[in-house]
C-alpha cells in the first residue's frame, strides 16, 4: 500500500492529500517518525498545505498528551515530578495555541475556534490576546453566551470586578437553560464577586 502511495505521490508531487494518505498507512503500521517524515516532504513539496501543517502539529502533541496523562508523581521527590507535570502543561498549552492560532487564519469567522483559543489563552496567562479572542467570538450568536462568561473569567484575572460582572451578568441573560454547568460556574463568581 505504502509503495502504490509513493508512486500516486511521484505522479501528483504537490498533492497534499496523498501525504496524509501516506502518514495516516505510516501511523497505522506504527512507524511515527516515517509519518512524520512523510508530512515534512509534503510541506516541501505543496508551499506548507494548511492541512499537512495541521496534522504534523497534531502529531507533535500526542506523545506530549501522553506523557501527561502517564505521569505520576514519585514519592521519592513530588516537587520534581509537580515541576515536571507543569513543564508538559505548558508545552502542550503553547502547541495548541499554536495550533487554535493557524486553524483561525483559516476561519477567522468561526467563534467555536476562537473560543478554544481563548480558553488556553487564559491557561496561559495571556489575558490580553484571550480578551480580543472572546471579543471577536462574541460577534458569534453561537458562541455569545460561552464568549461572555470566558471574558468573565478573563477580566477576573486582571482583577477587574466591574467588567468581570457585566460580562457575567450579560453570559446568564445568553446561556441556554440546559447548560446548567456554565450557568452555575457564573452564578458562583457573580456571588463570590458581590460577597
Amino acid at each position: 500500500e505504502i509503495e502504490a502511495i509513493q508512486k500516486r505521490i511521484e505522479a501528483a508531487p504537490t498533492e497534499p492529500a496523498l501525504y496524509l494518505q501516506l502518514a495516516t498507512t505510516y501511523r497505522k503500521a506504527g512507524k511515527t517518525d516515517r509519518a512524520k517524515a512523510a508530512l515534512n516532504q509534503g510541506l516541501a513539496q505543496t508551499g506548507g498545505h494548511f492541512t499537512l501543517k495541521q496534522e504534523l502539529l497534531e502529531m507533535e502533541l500526542e506523545p506530549l498528551r501522553s506523557s501527561l496523562t502517564t505521569a505520576s508523581p514519585t514519592d521519592d521527590d513530588p516537587e520534581a515530578a509537580a515541576a515536571k507535570k507543569a513543564s508538559l502543561m505548558a508545552e502542550i498549552s503553547k502547541r495548541e495555541i499554536e495550533l487554535f492560532k493557524m486553524k483561525i487564519e483559516r476561519a477567522p469567522a468561526d467563534g467555536a475556534l476562537r473560543l478554544e483559543l481563548g480558553q488556553r489563552l487564559i491557561l496561559a496567562d495571556r489575558v490580553d490576546e484571550a480578551i480580543a479572542e472572546m471579543q471577536a467570538a462574541r460577534k458569534d450568536e453561537k458562541t455569545k453566551g460561552k464568549a461572555a462568561k470566558l471574558l468573565g473569567h478573563a477580566f477576573l484575572k486582571r482583577n477587574n470586578w466591574r467588567l468581570a460582572q457585566r460580562n457575567f451578568e450579560e453570559a446568564l441573560s445568553l446561556l441556554p437553560e440546559n447548560d446548567e454547568e456554565s450557568r452555575k460556574d457564573v452564578l458562583f463568581h457573580l456571588a463570590n464577586g458581590c460577597a
